[in-house]
């Protein structure tokens, strides 16, 4: 089941590669009514790390909890935070919407399991197929009303459904996904994610600024890794992903290219990468 919601909050970036705990408390502060300039991430990550519950997190829970409790606003009592422990992600992702959220409603999408909507492929499990993708993205944004959303109705009023891109999750081998971007006049002004096996859409996103492309054309990739990285491509580079410092964003894939001294990989902005860095725990 997917579990999604575009809560309109306003982001901030952490401020260090391990400060993502102390980001997460100064947005949610900042959302039951602490004022931005009153937060400093030293100070959060050093209340969280402080009261951690596990040893070798940056942030755990239970100190992430315990921060948010202890400088929650006097208007927002006498609503405290608790850790609930869940047993799975789906449900873990929940508790933290409808804990800022308790009266929005957020609605699973289940794809049709018709077989012409599968087709067969050299990579996990049974994929949609692309045109199935895009049938996926607008049931999914009609089903969590992100369609009247202002930006995303904008972009769907604007601009057509291109063709979708599929990403291999390298940390989940069983598990893919597709990007499906809508593109006008101005470029890319939106992308759609939906999970190349169920078609449940995952996540979406409003371009302000249009891209010209989602991604660089395969020949490039392999050109850049030729000249950049002074290696002779093999076969064919295919689009991945996987959580890393390289790449936060599963929007942002990057492409996998075999050579003869191993992978290299290059991102959507023609970086060339050796290897992906995993993020630590709470970091």
């Amino acid at each position: 089941m997917s579990w999604s919601f575009q809560t309109n909050d306003r982001y901030h970036a952490q401020d260090t590669s391990y400060y993502c705990g102390a980001a997460c408390a100064m947005m949610i502060l900042n959302e039951i009514g602490v004022a931005y300039t009153d937060l400093d991430q030293n100070d959060l990550y050093t209340s969280n790390h402080n009261h951690n519950a596990n040893s070798g997190w940056f942030t755990d829970p239970y100190g992430l909890c315990y921060t948010l409790n202890d400088r929650r606003p006097a208007s927002f009592l006498p609503n405290f935070f608790v850790v609930h422990k869940r047993l799975t992600e789906p449900e873990g992702t929940r508790d933290v919407v409808f804990t800022l959220y308790r009266d929005r409603r957020a609605f699973s999408v289940r794809a049709d399991r018709r077989p012409d909507l599968y087709t067969a492929h050299d990579g996990p499990g049974c994929l949609i197929t692309p045109a199935a993708a895009i049938e996926a993205a607008r049931r999914g944004l009609e089903a969590l009303g992100l369609d009247r959303s202002p930006g995303i109705a904008s972009a769907l009023a604007a601009a057509n459904a291109g063709a979708p891109v599929l990403v291999a999750r390298l940390d989940q081998p069983d598990r893919a996904y597709y990007l499906v971007p809508w593109a006008g006049d101005r470029g890319i002004e939106l992308v759609v994610q939906v999970d190349a096996s169920s078609g449940i859409m995952a996540s979406a996103a409003h371009l302000p600024q249009p891209l010209p492309q989602l991604v660089i054309a395969p020949e490039e990739a392999r050109q850049v890794v030729r000249e950049r990285a002074g290696q002779r491509a093999l076969g064919e580079p295919r689009l991945v992903w996987r959580p890393c410092r390289e790449s936060s964003s599963p929007l942002q894939p990057l492409y996998q290219v075999h050579t003869d001294e191993g992978d290299v990989f290059v991102g959507v902005d023609a970086a060339v990468y050796r290897q992906l860095t995993p993020f630590g725990r709470g970091g």
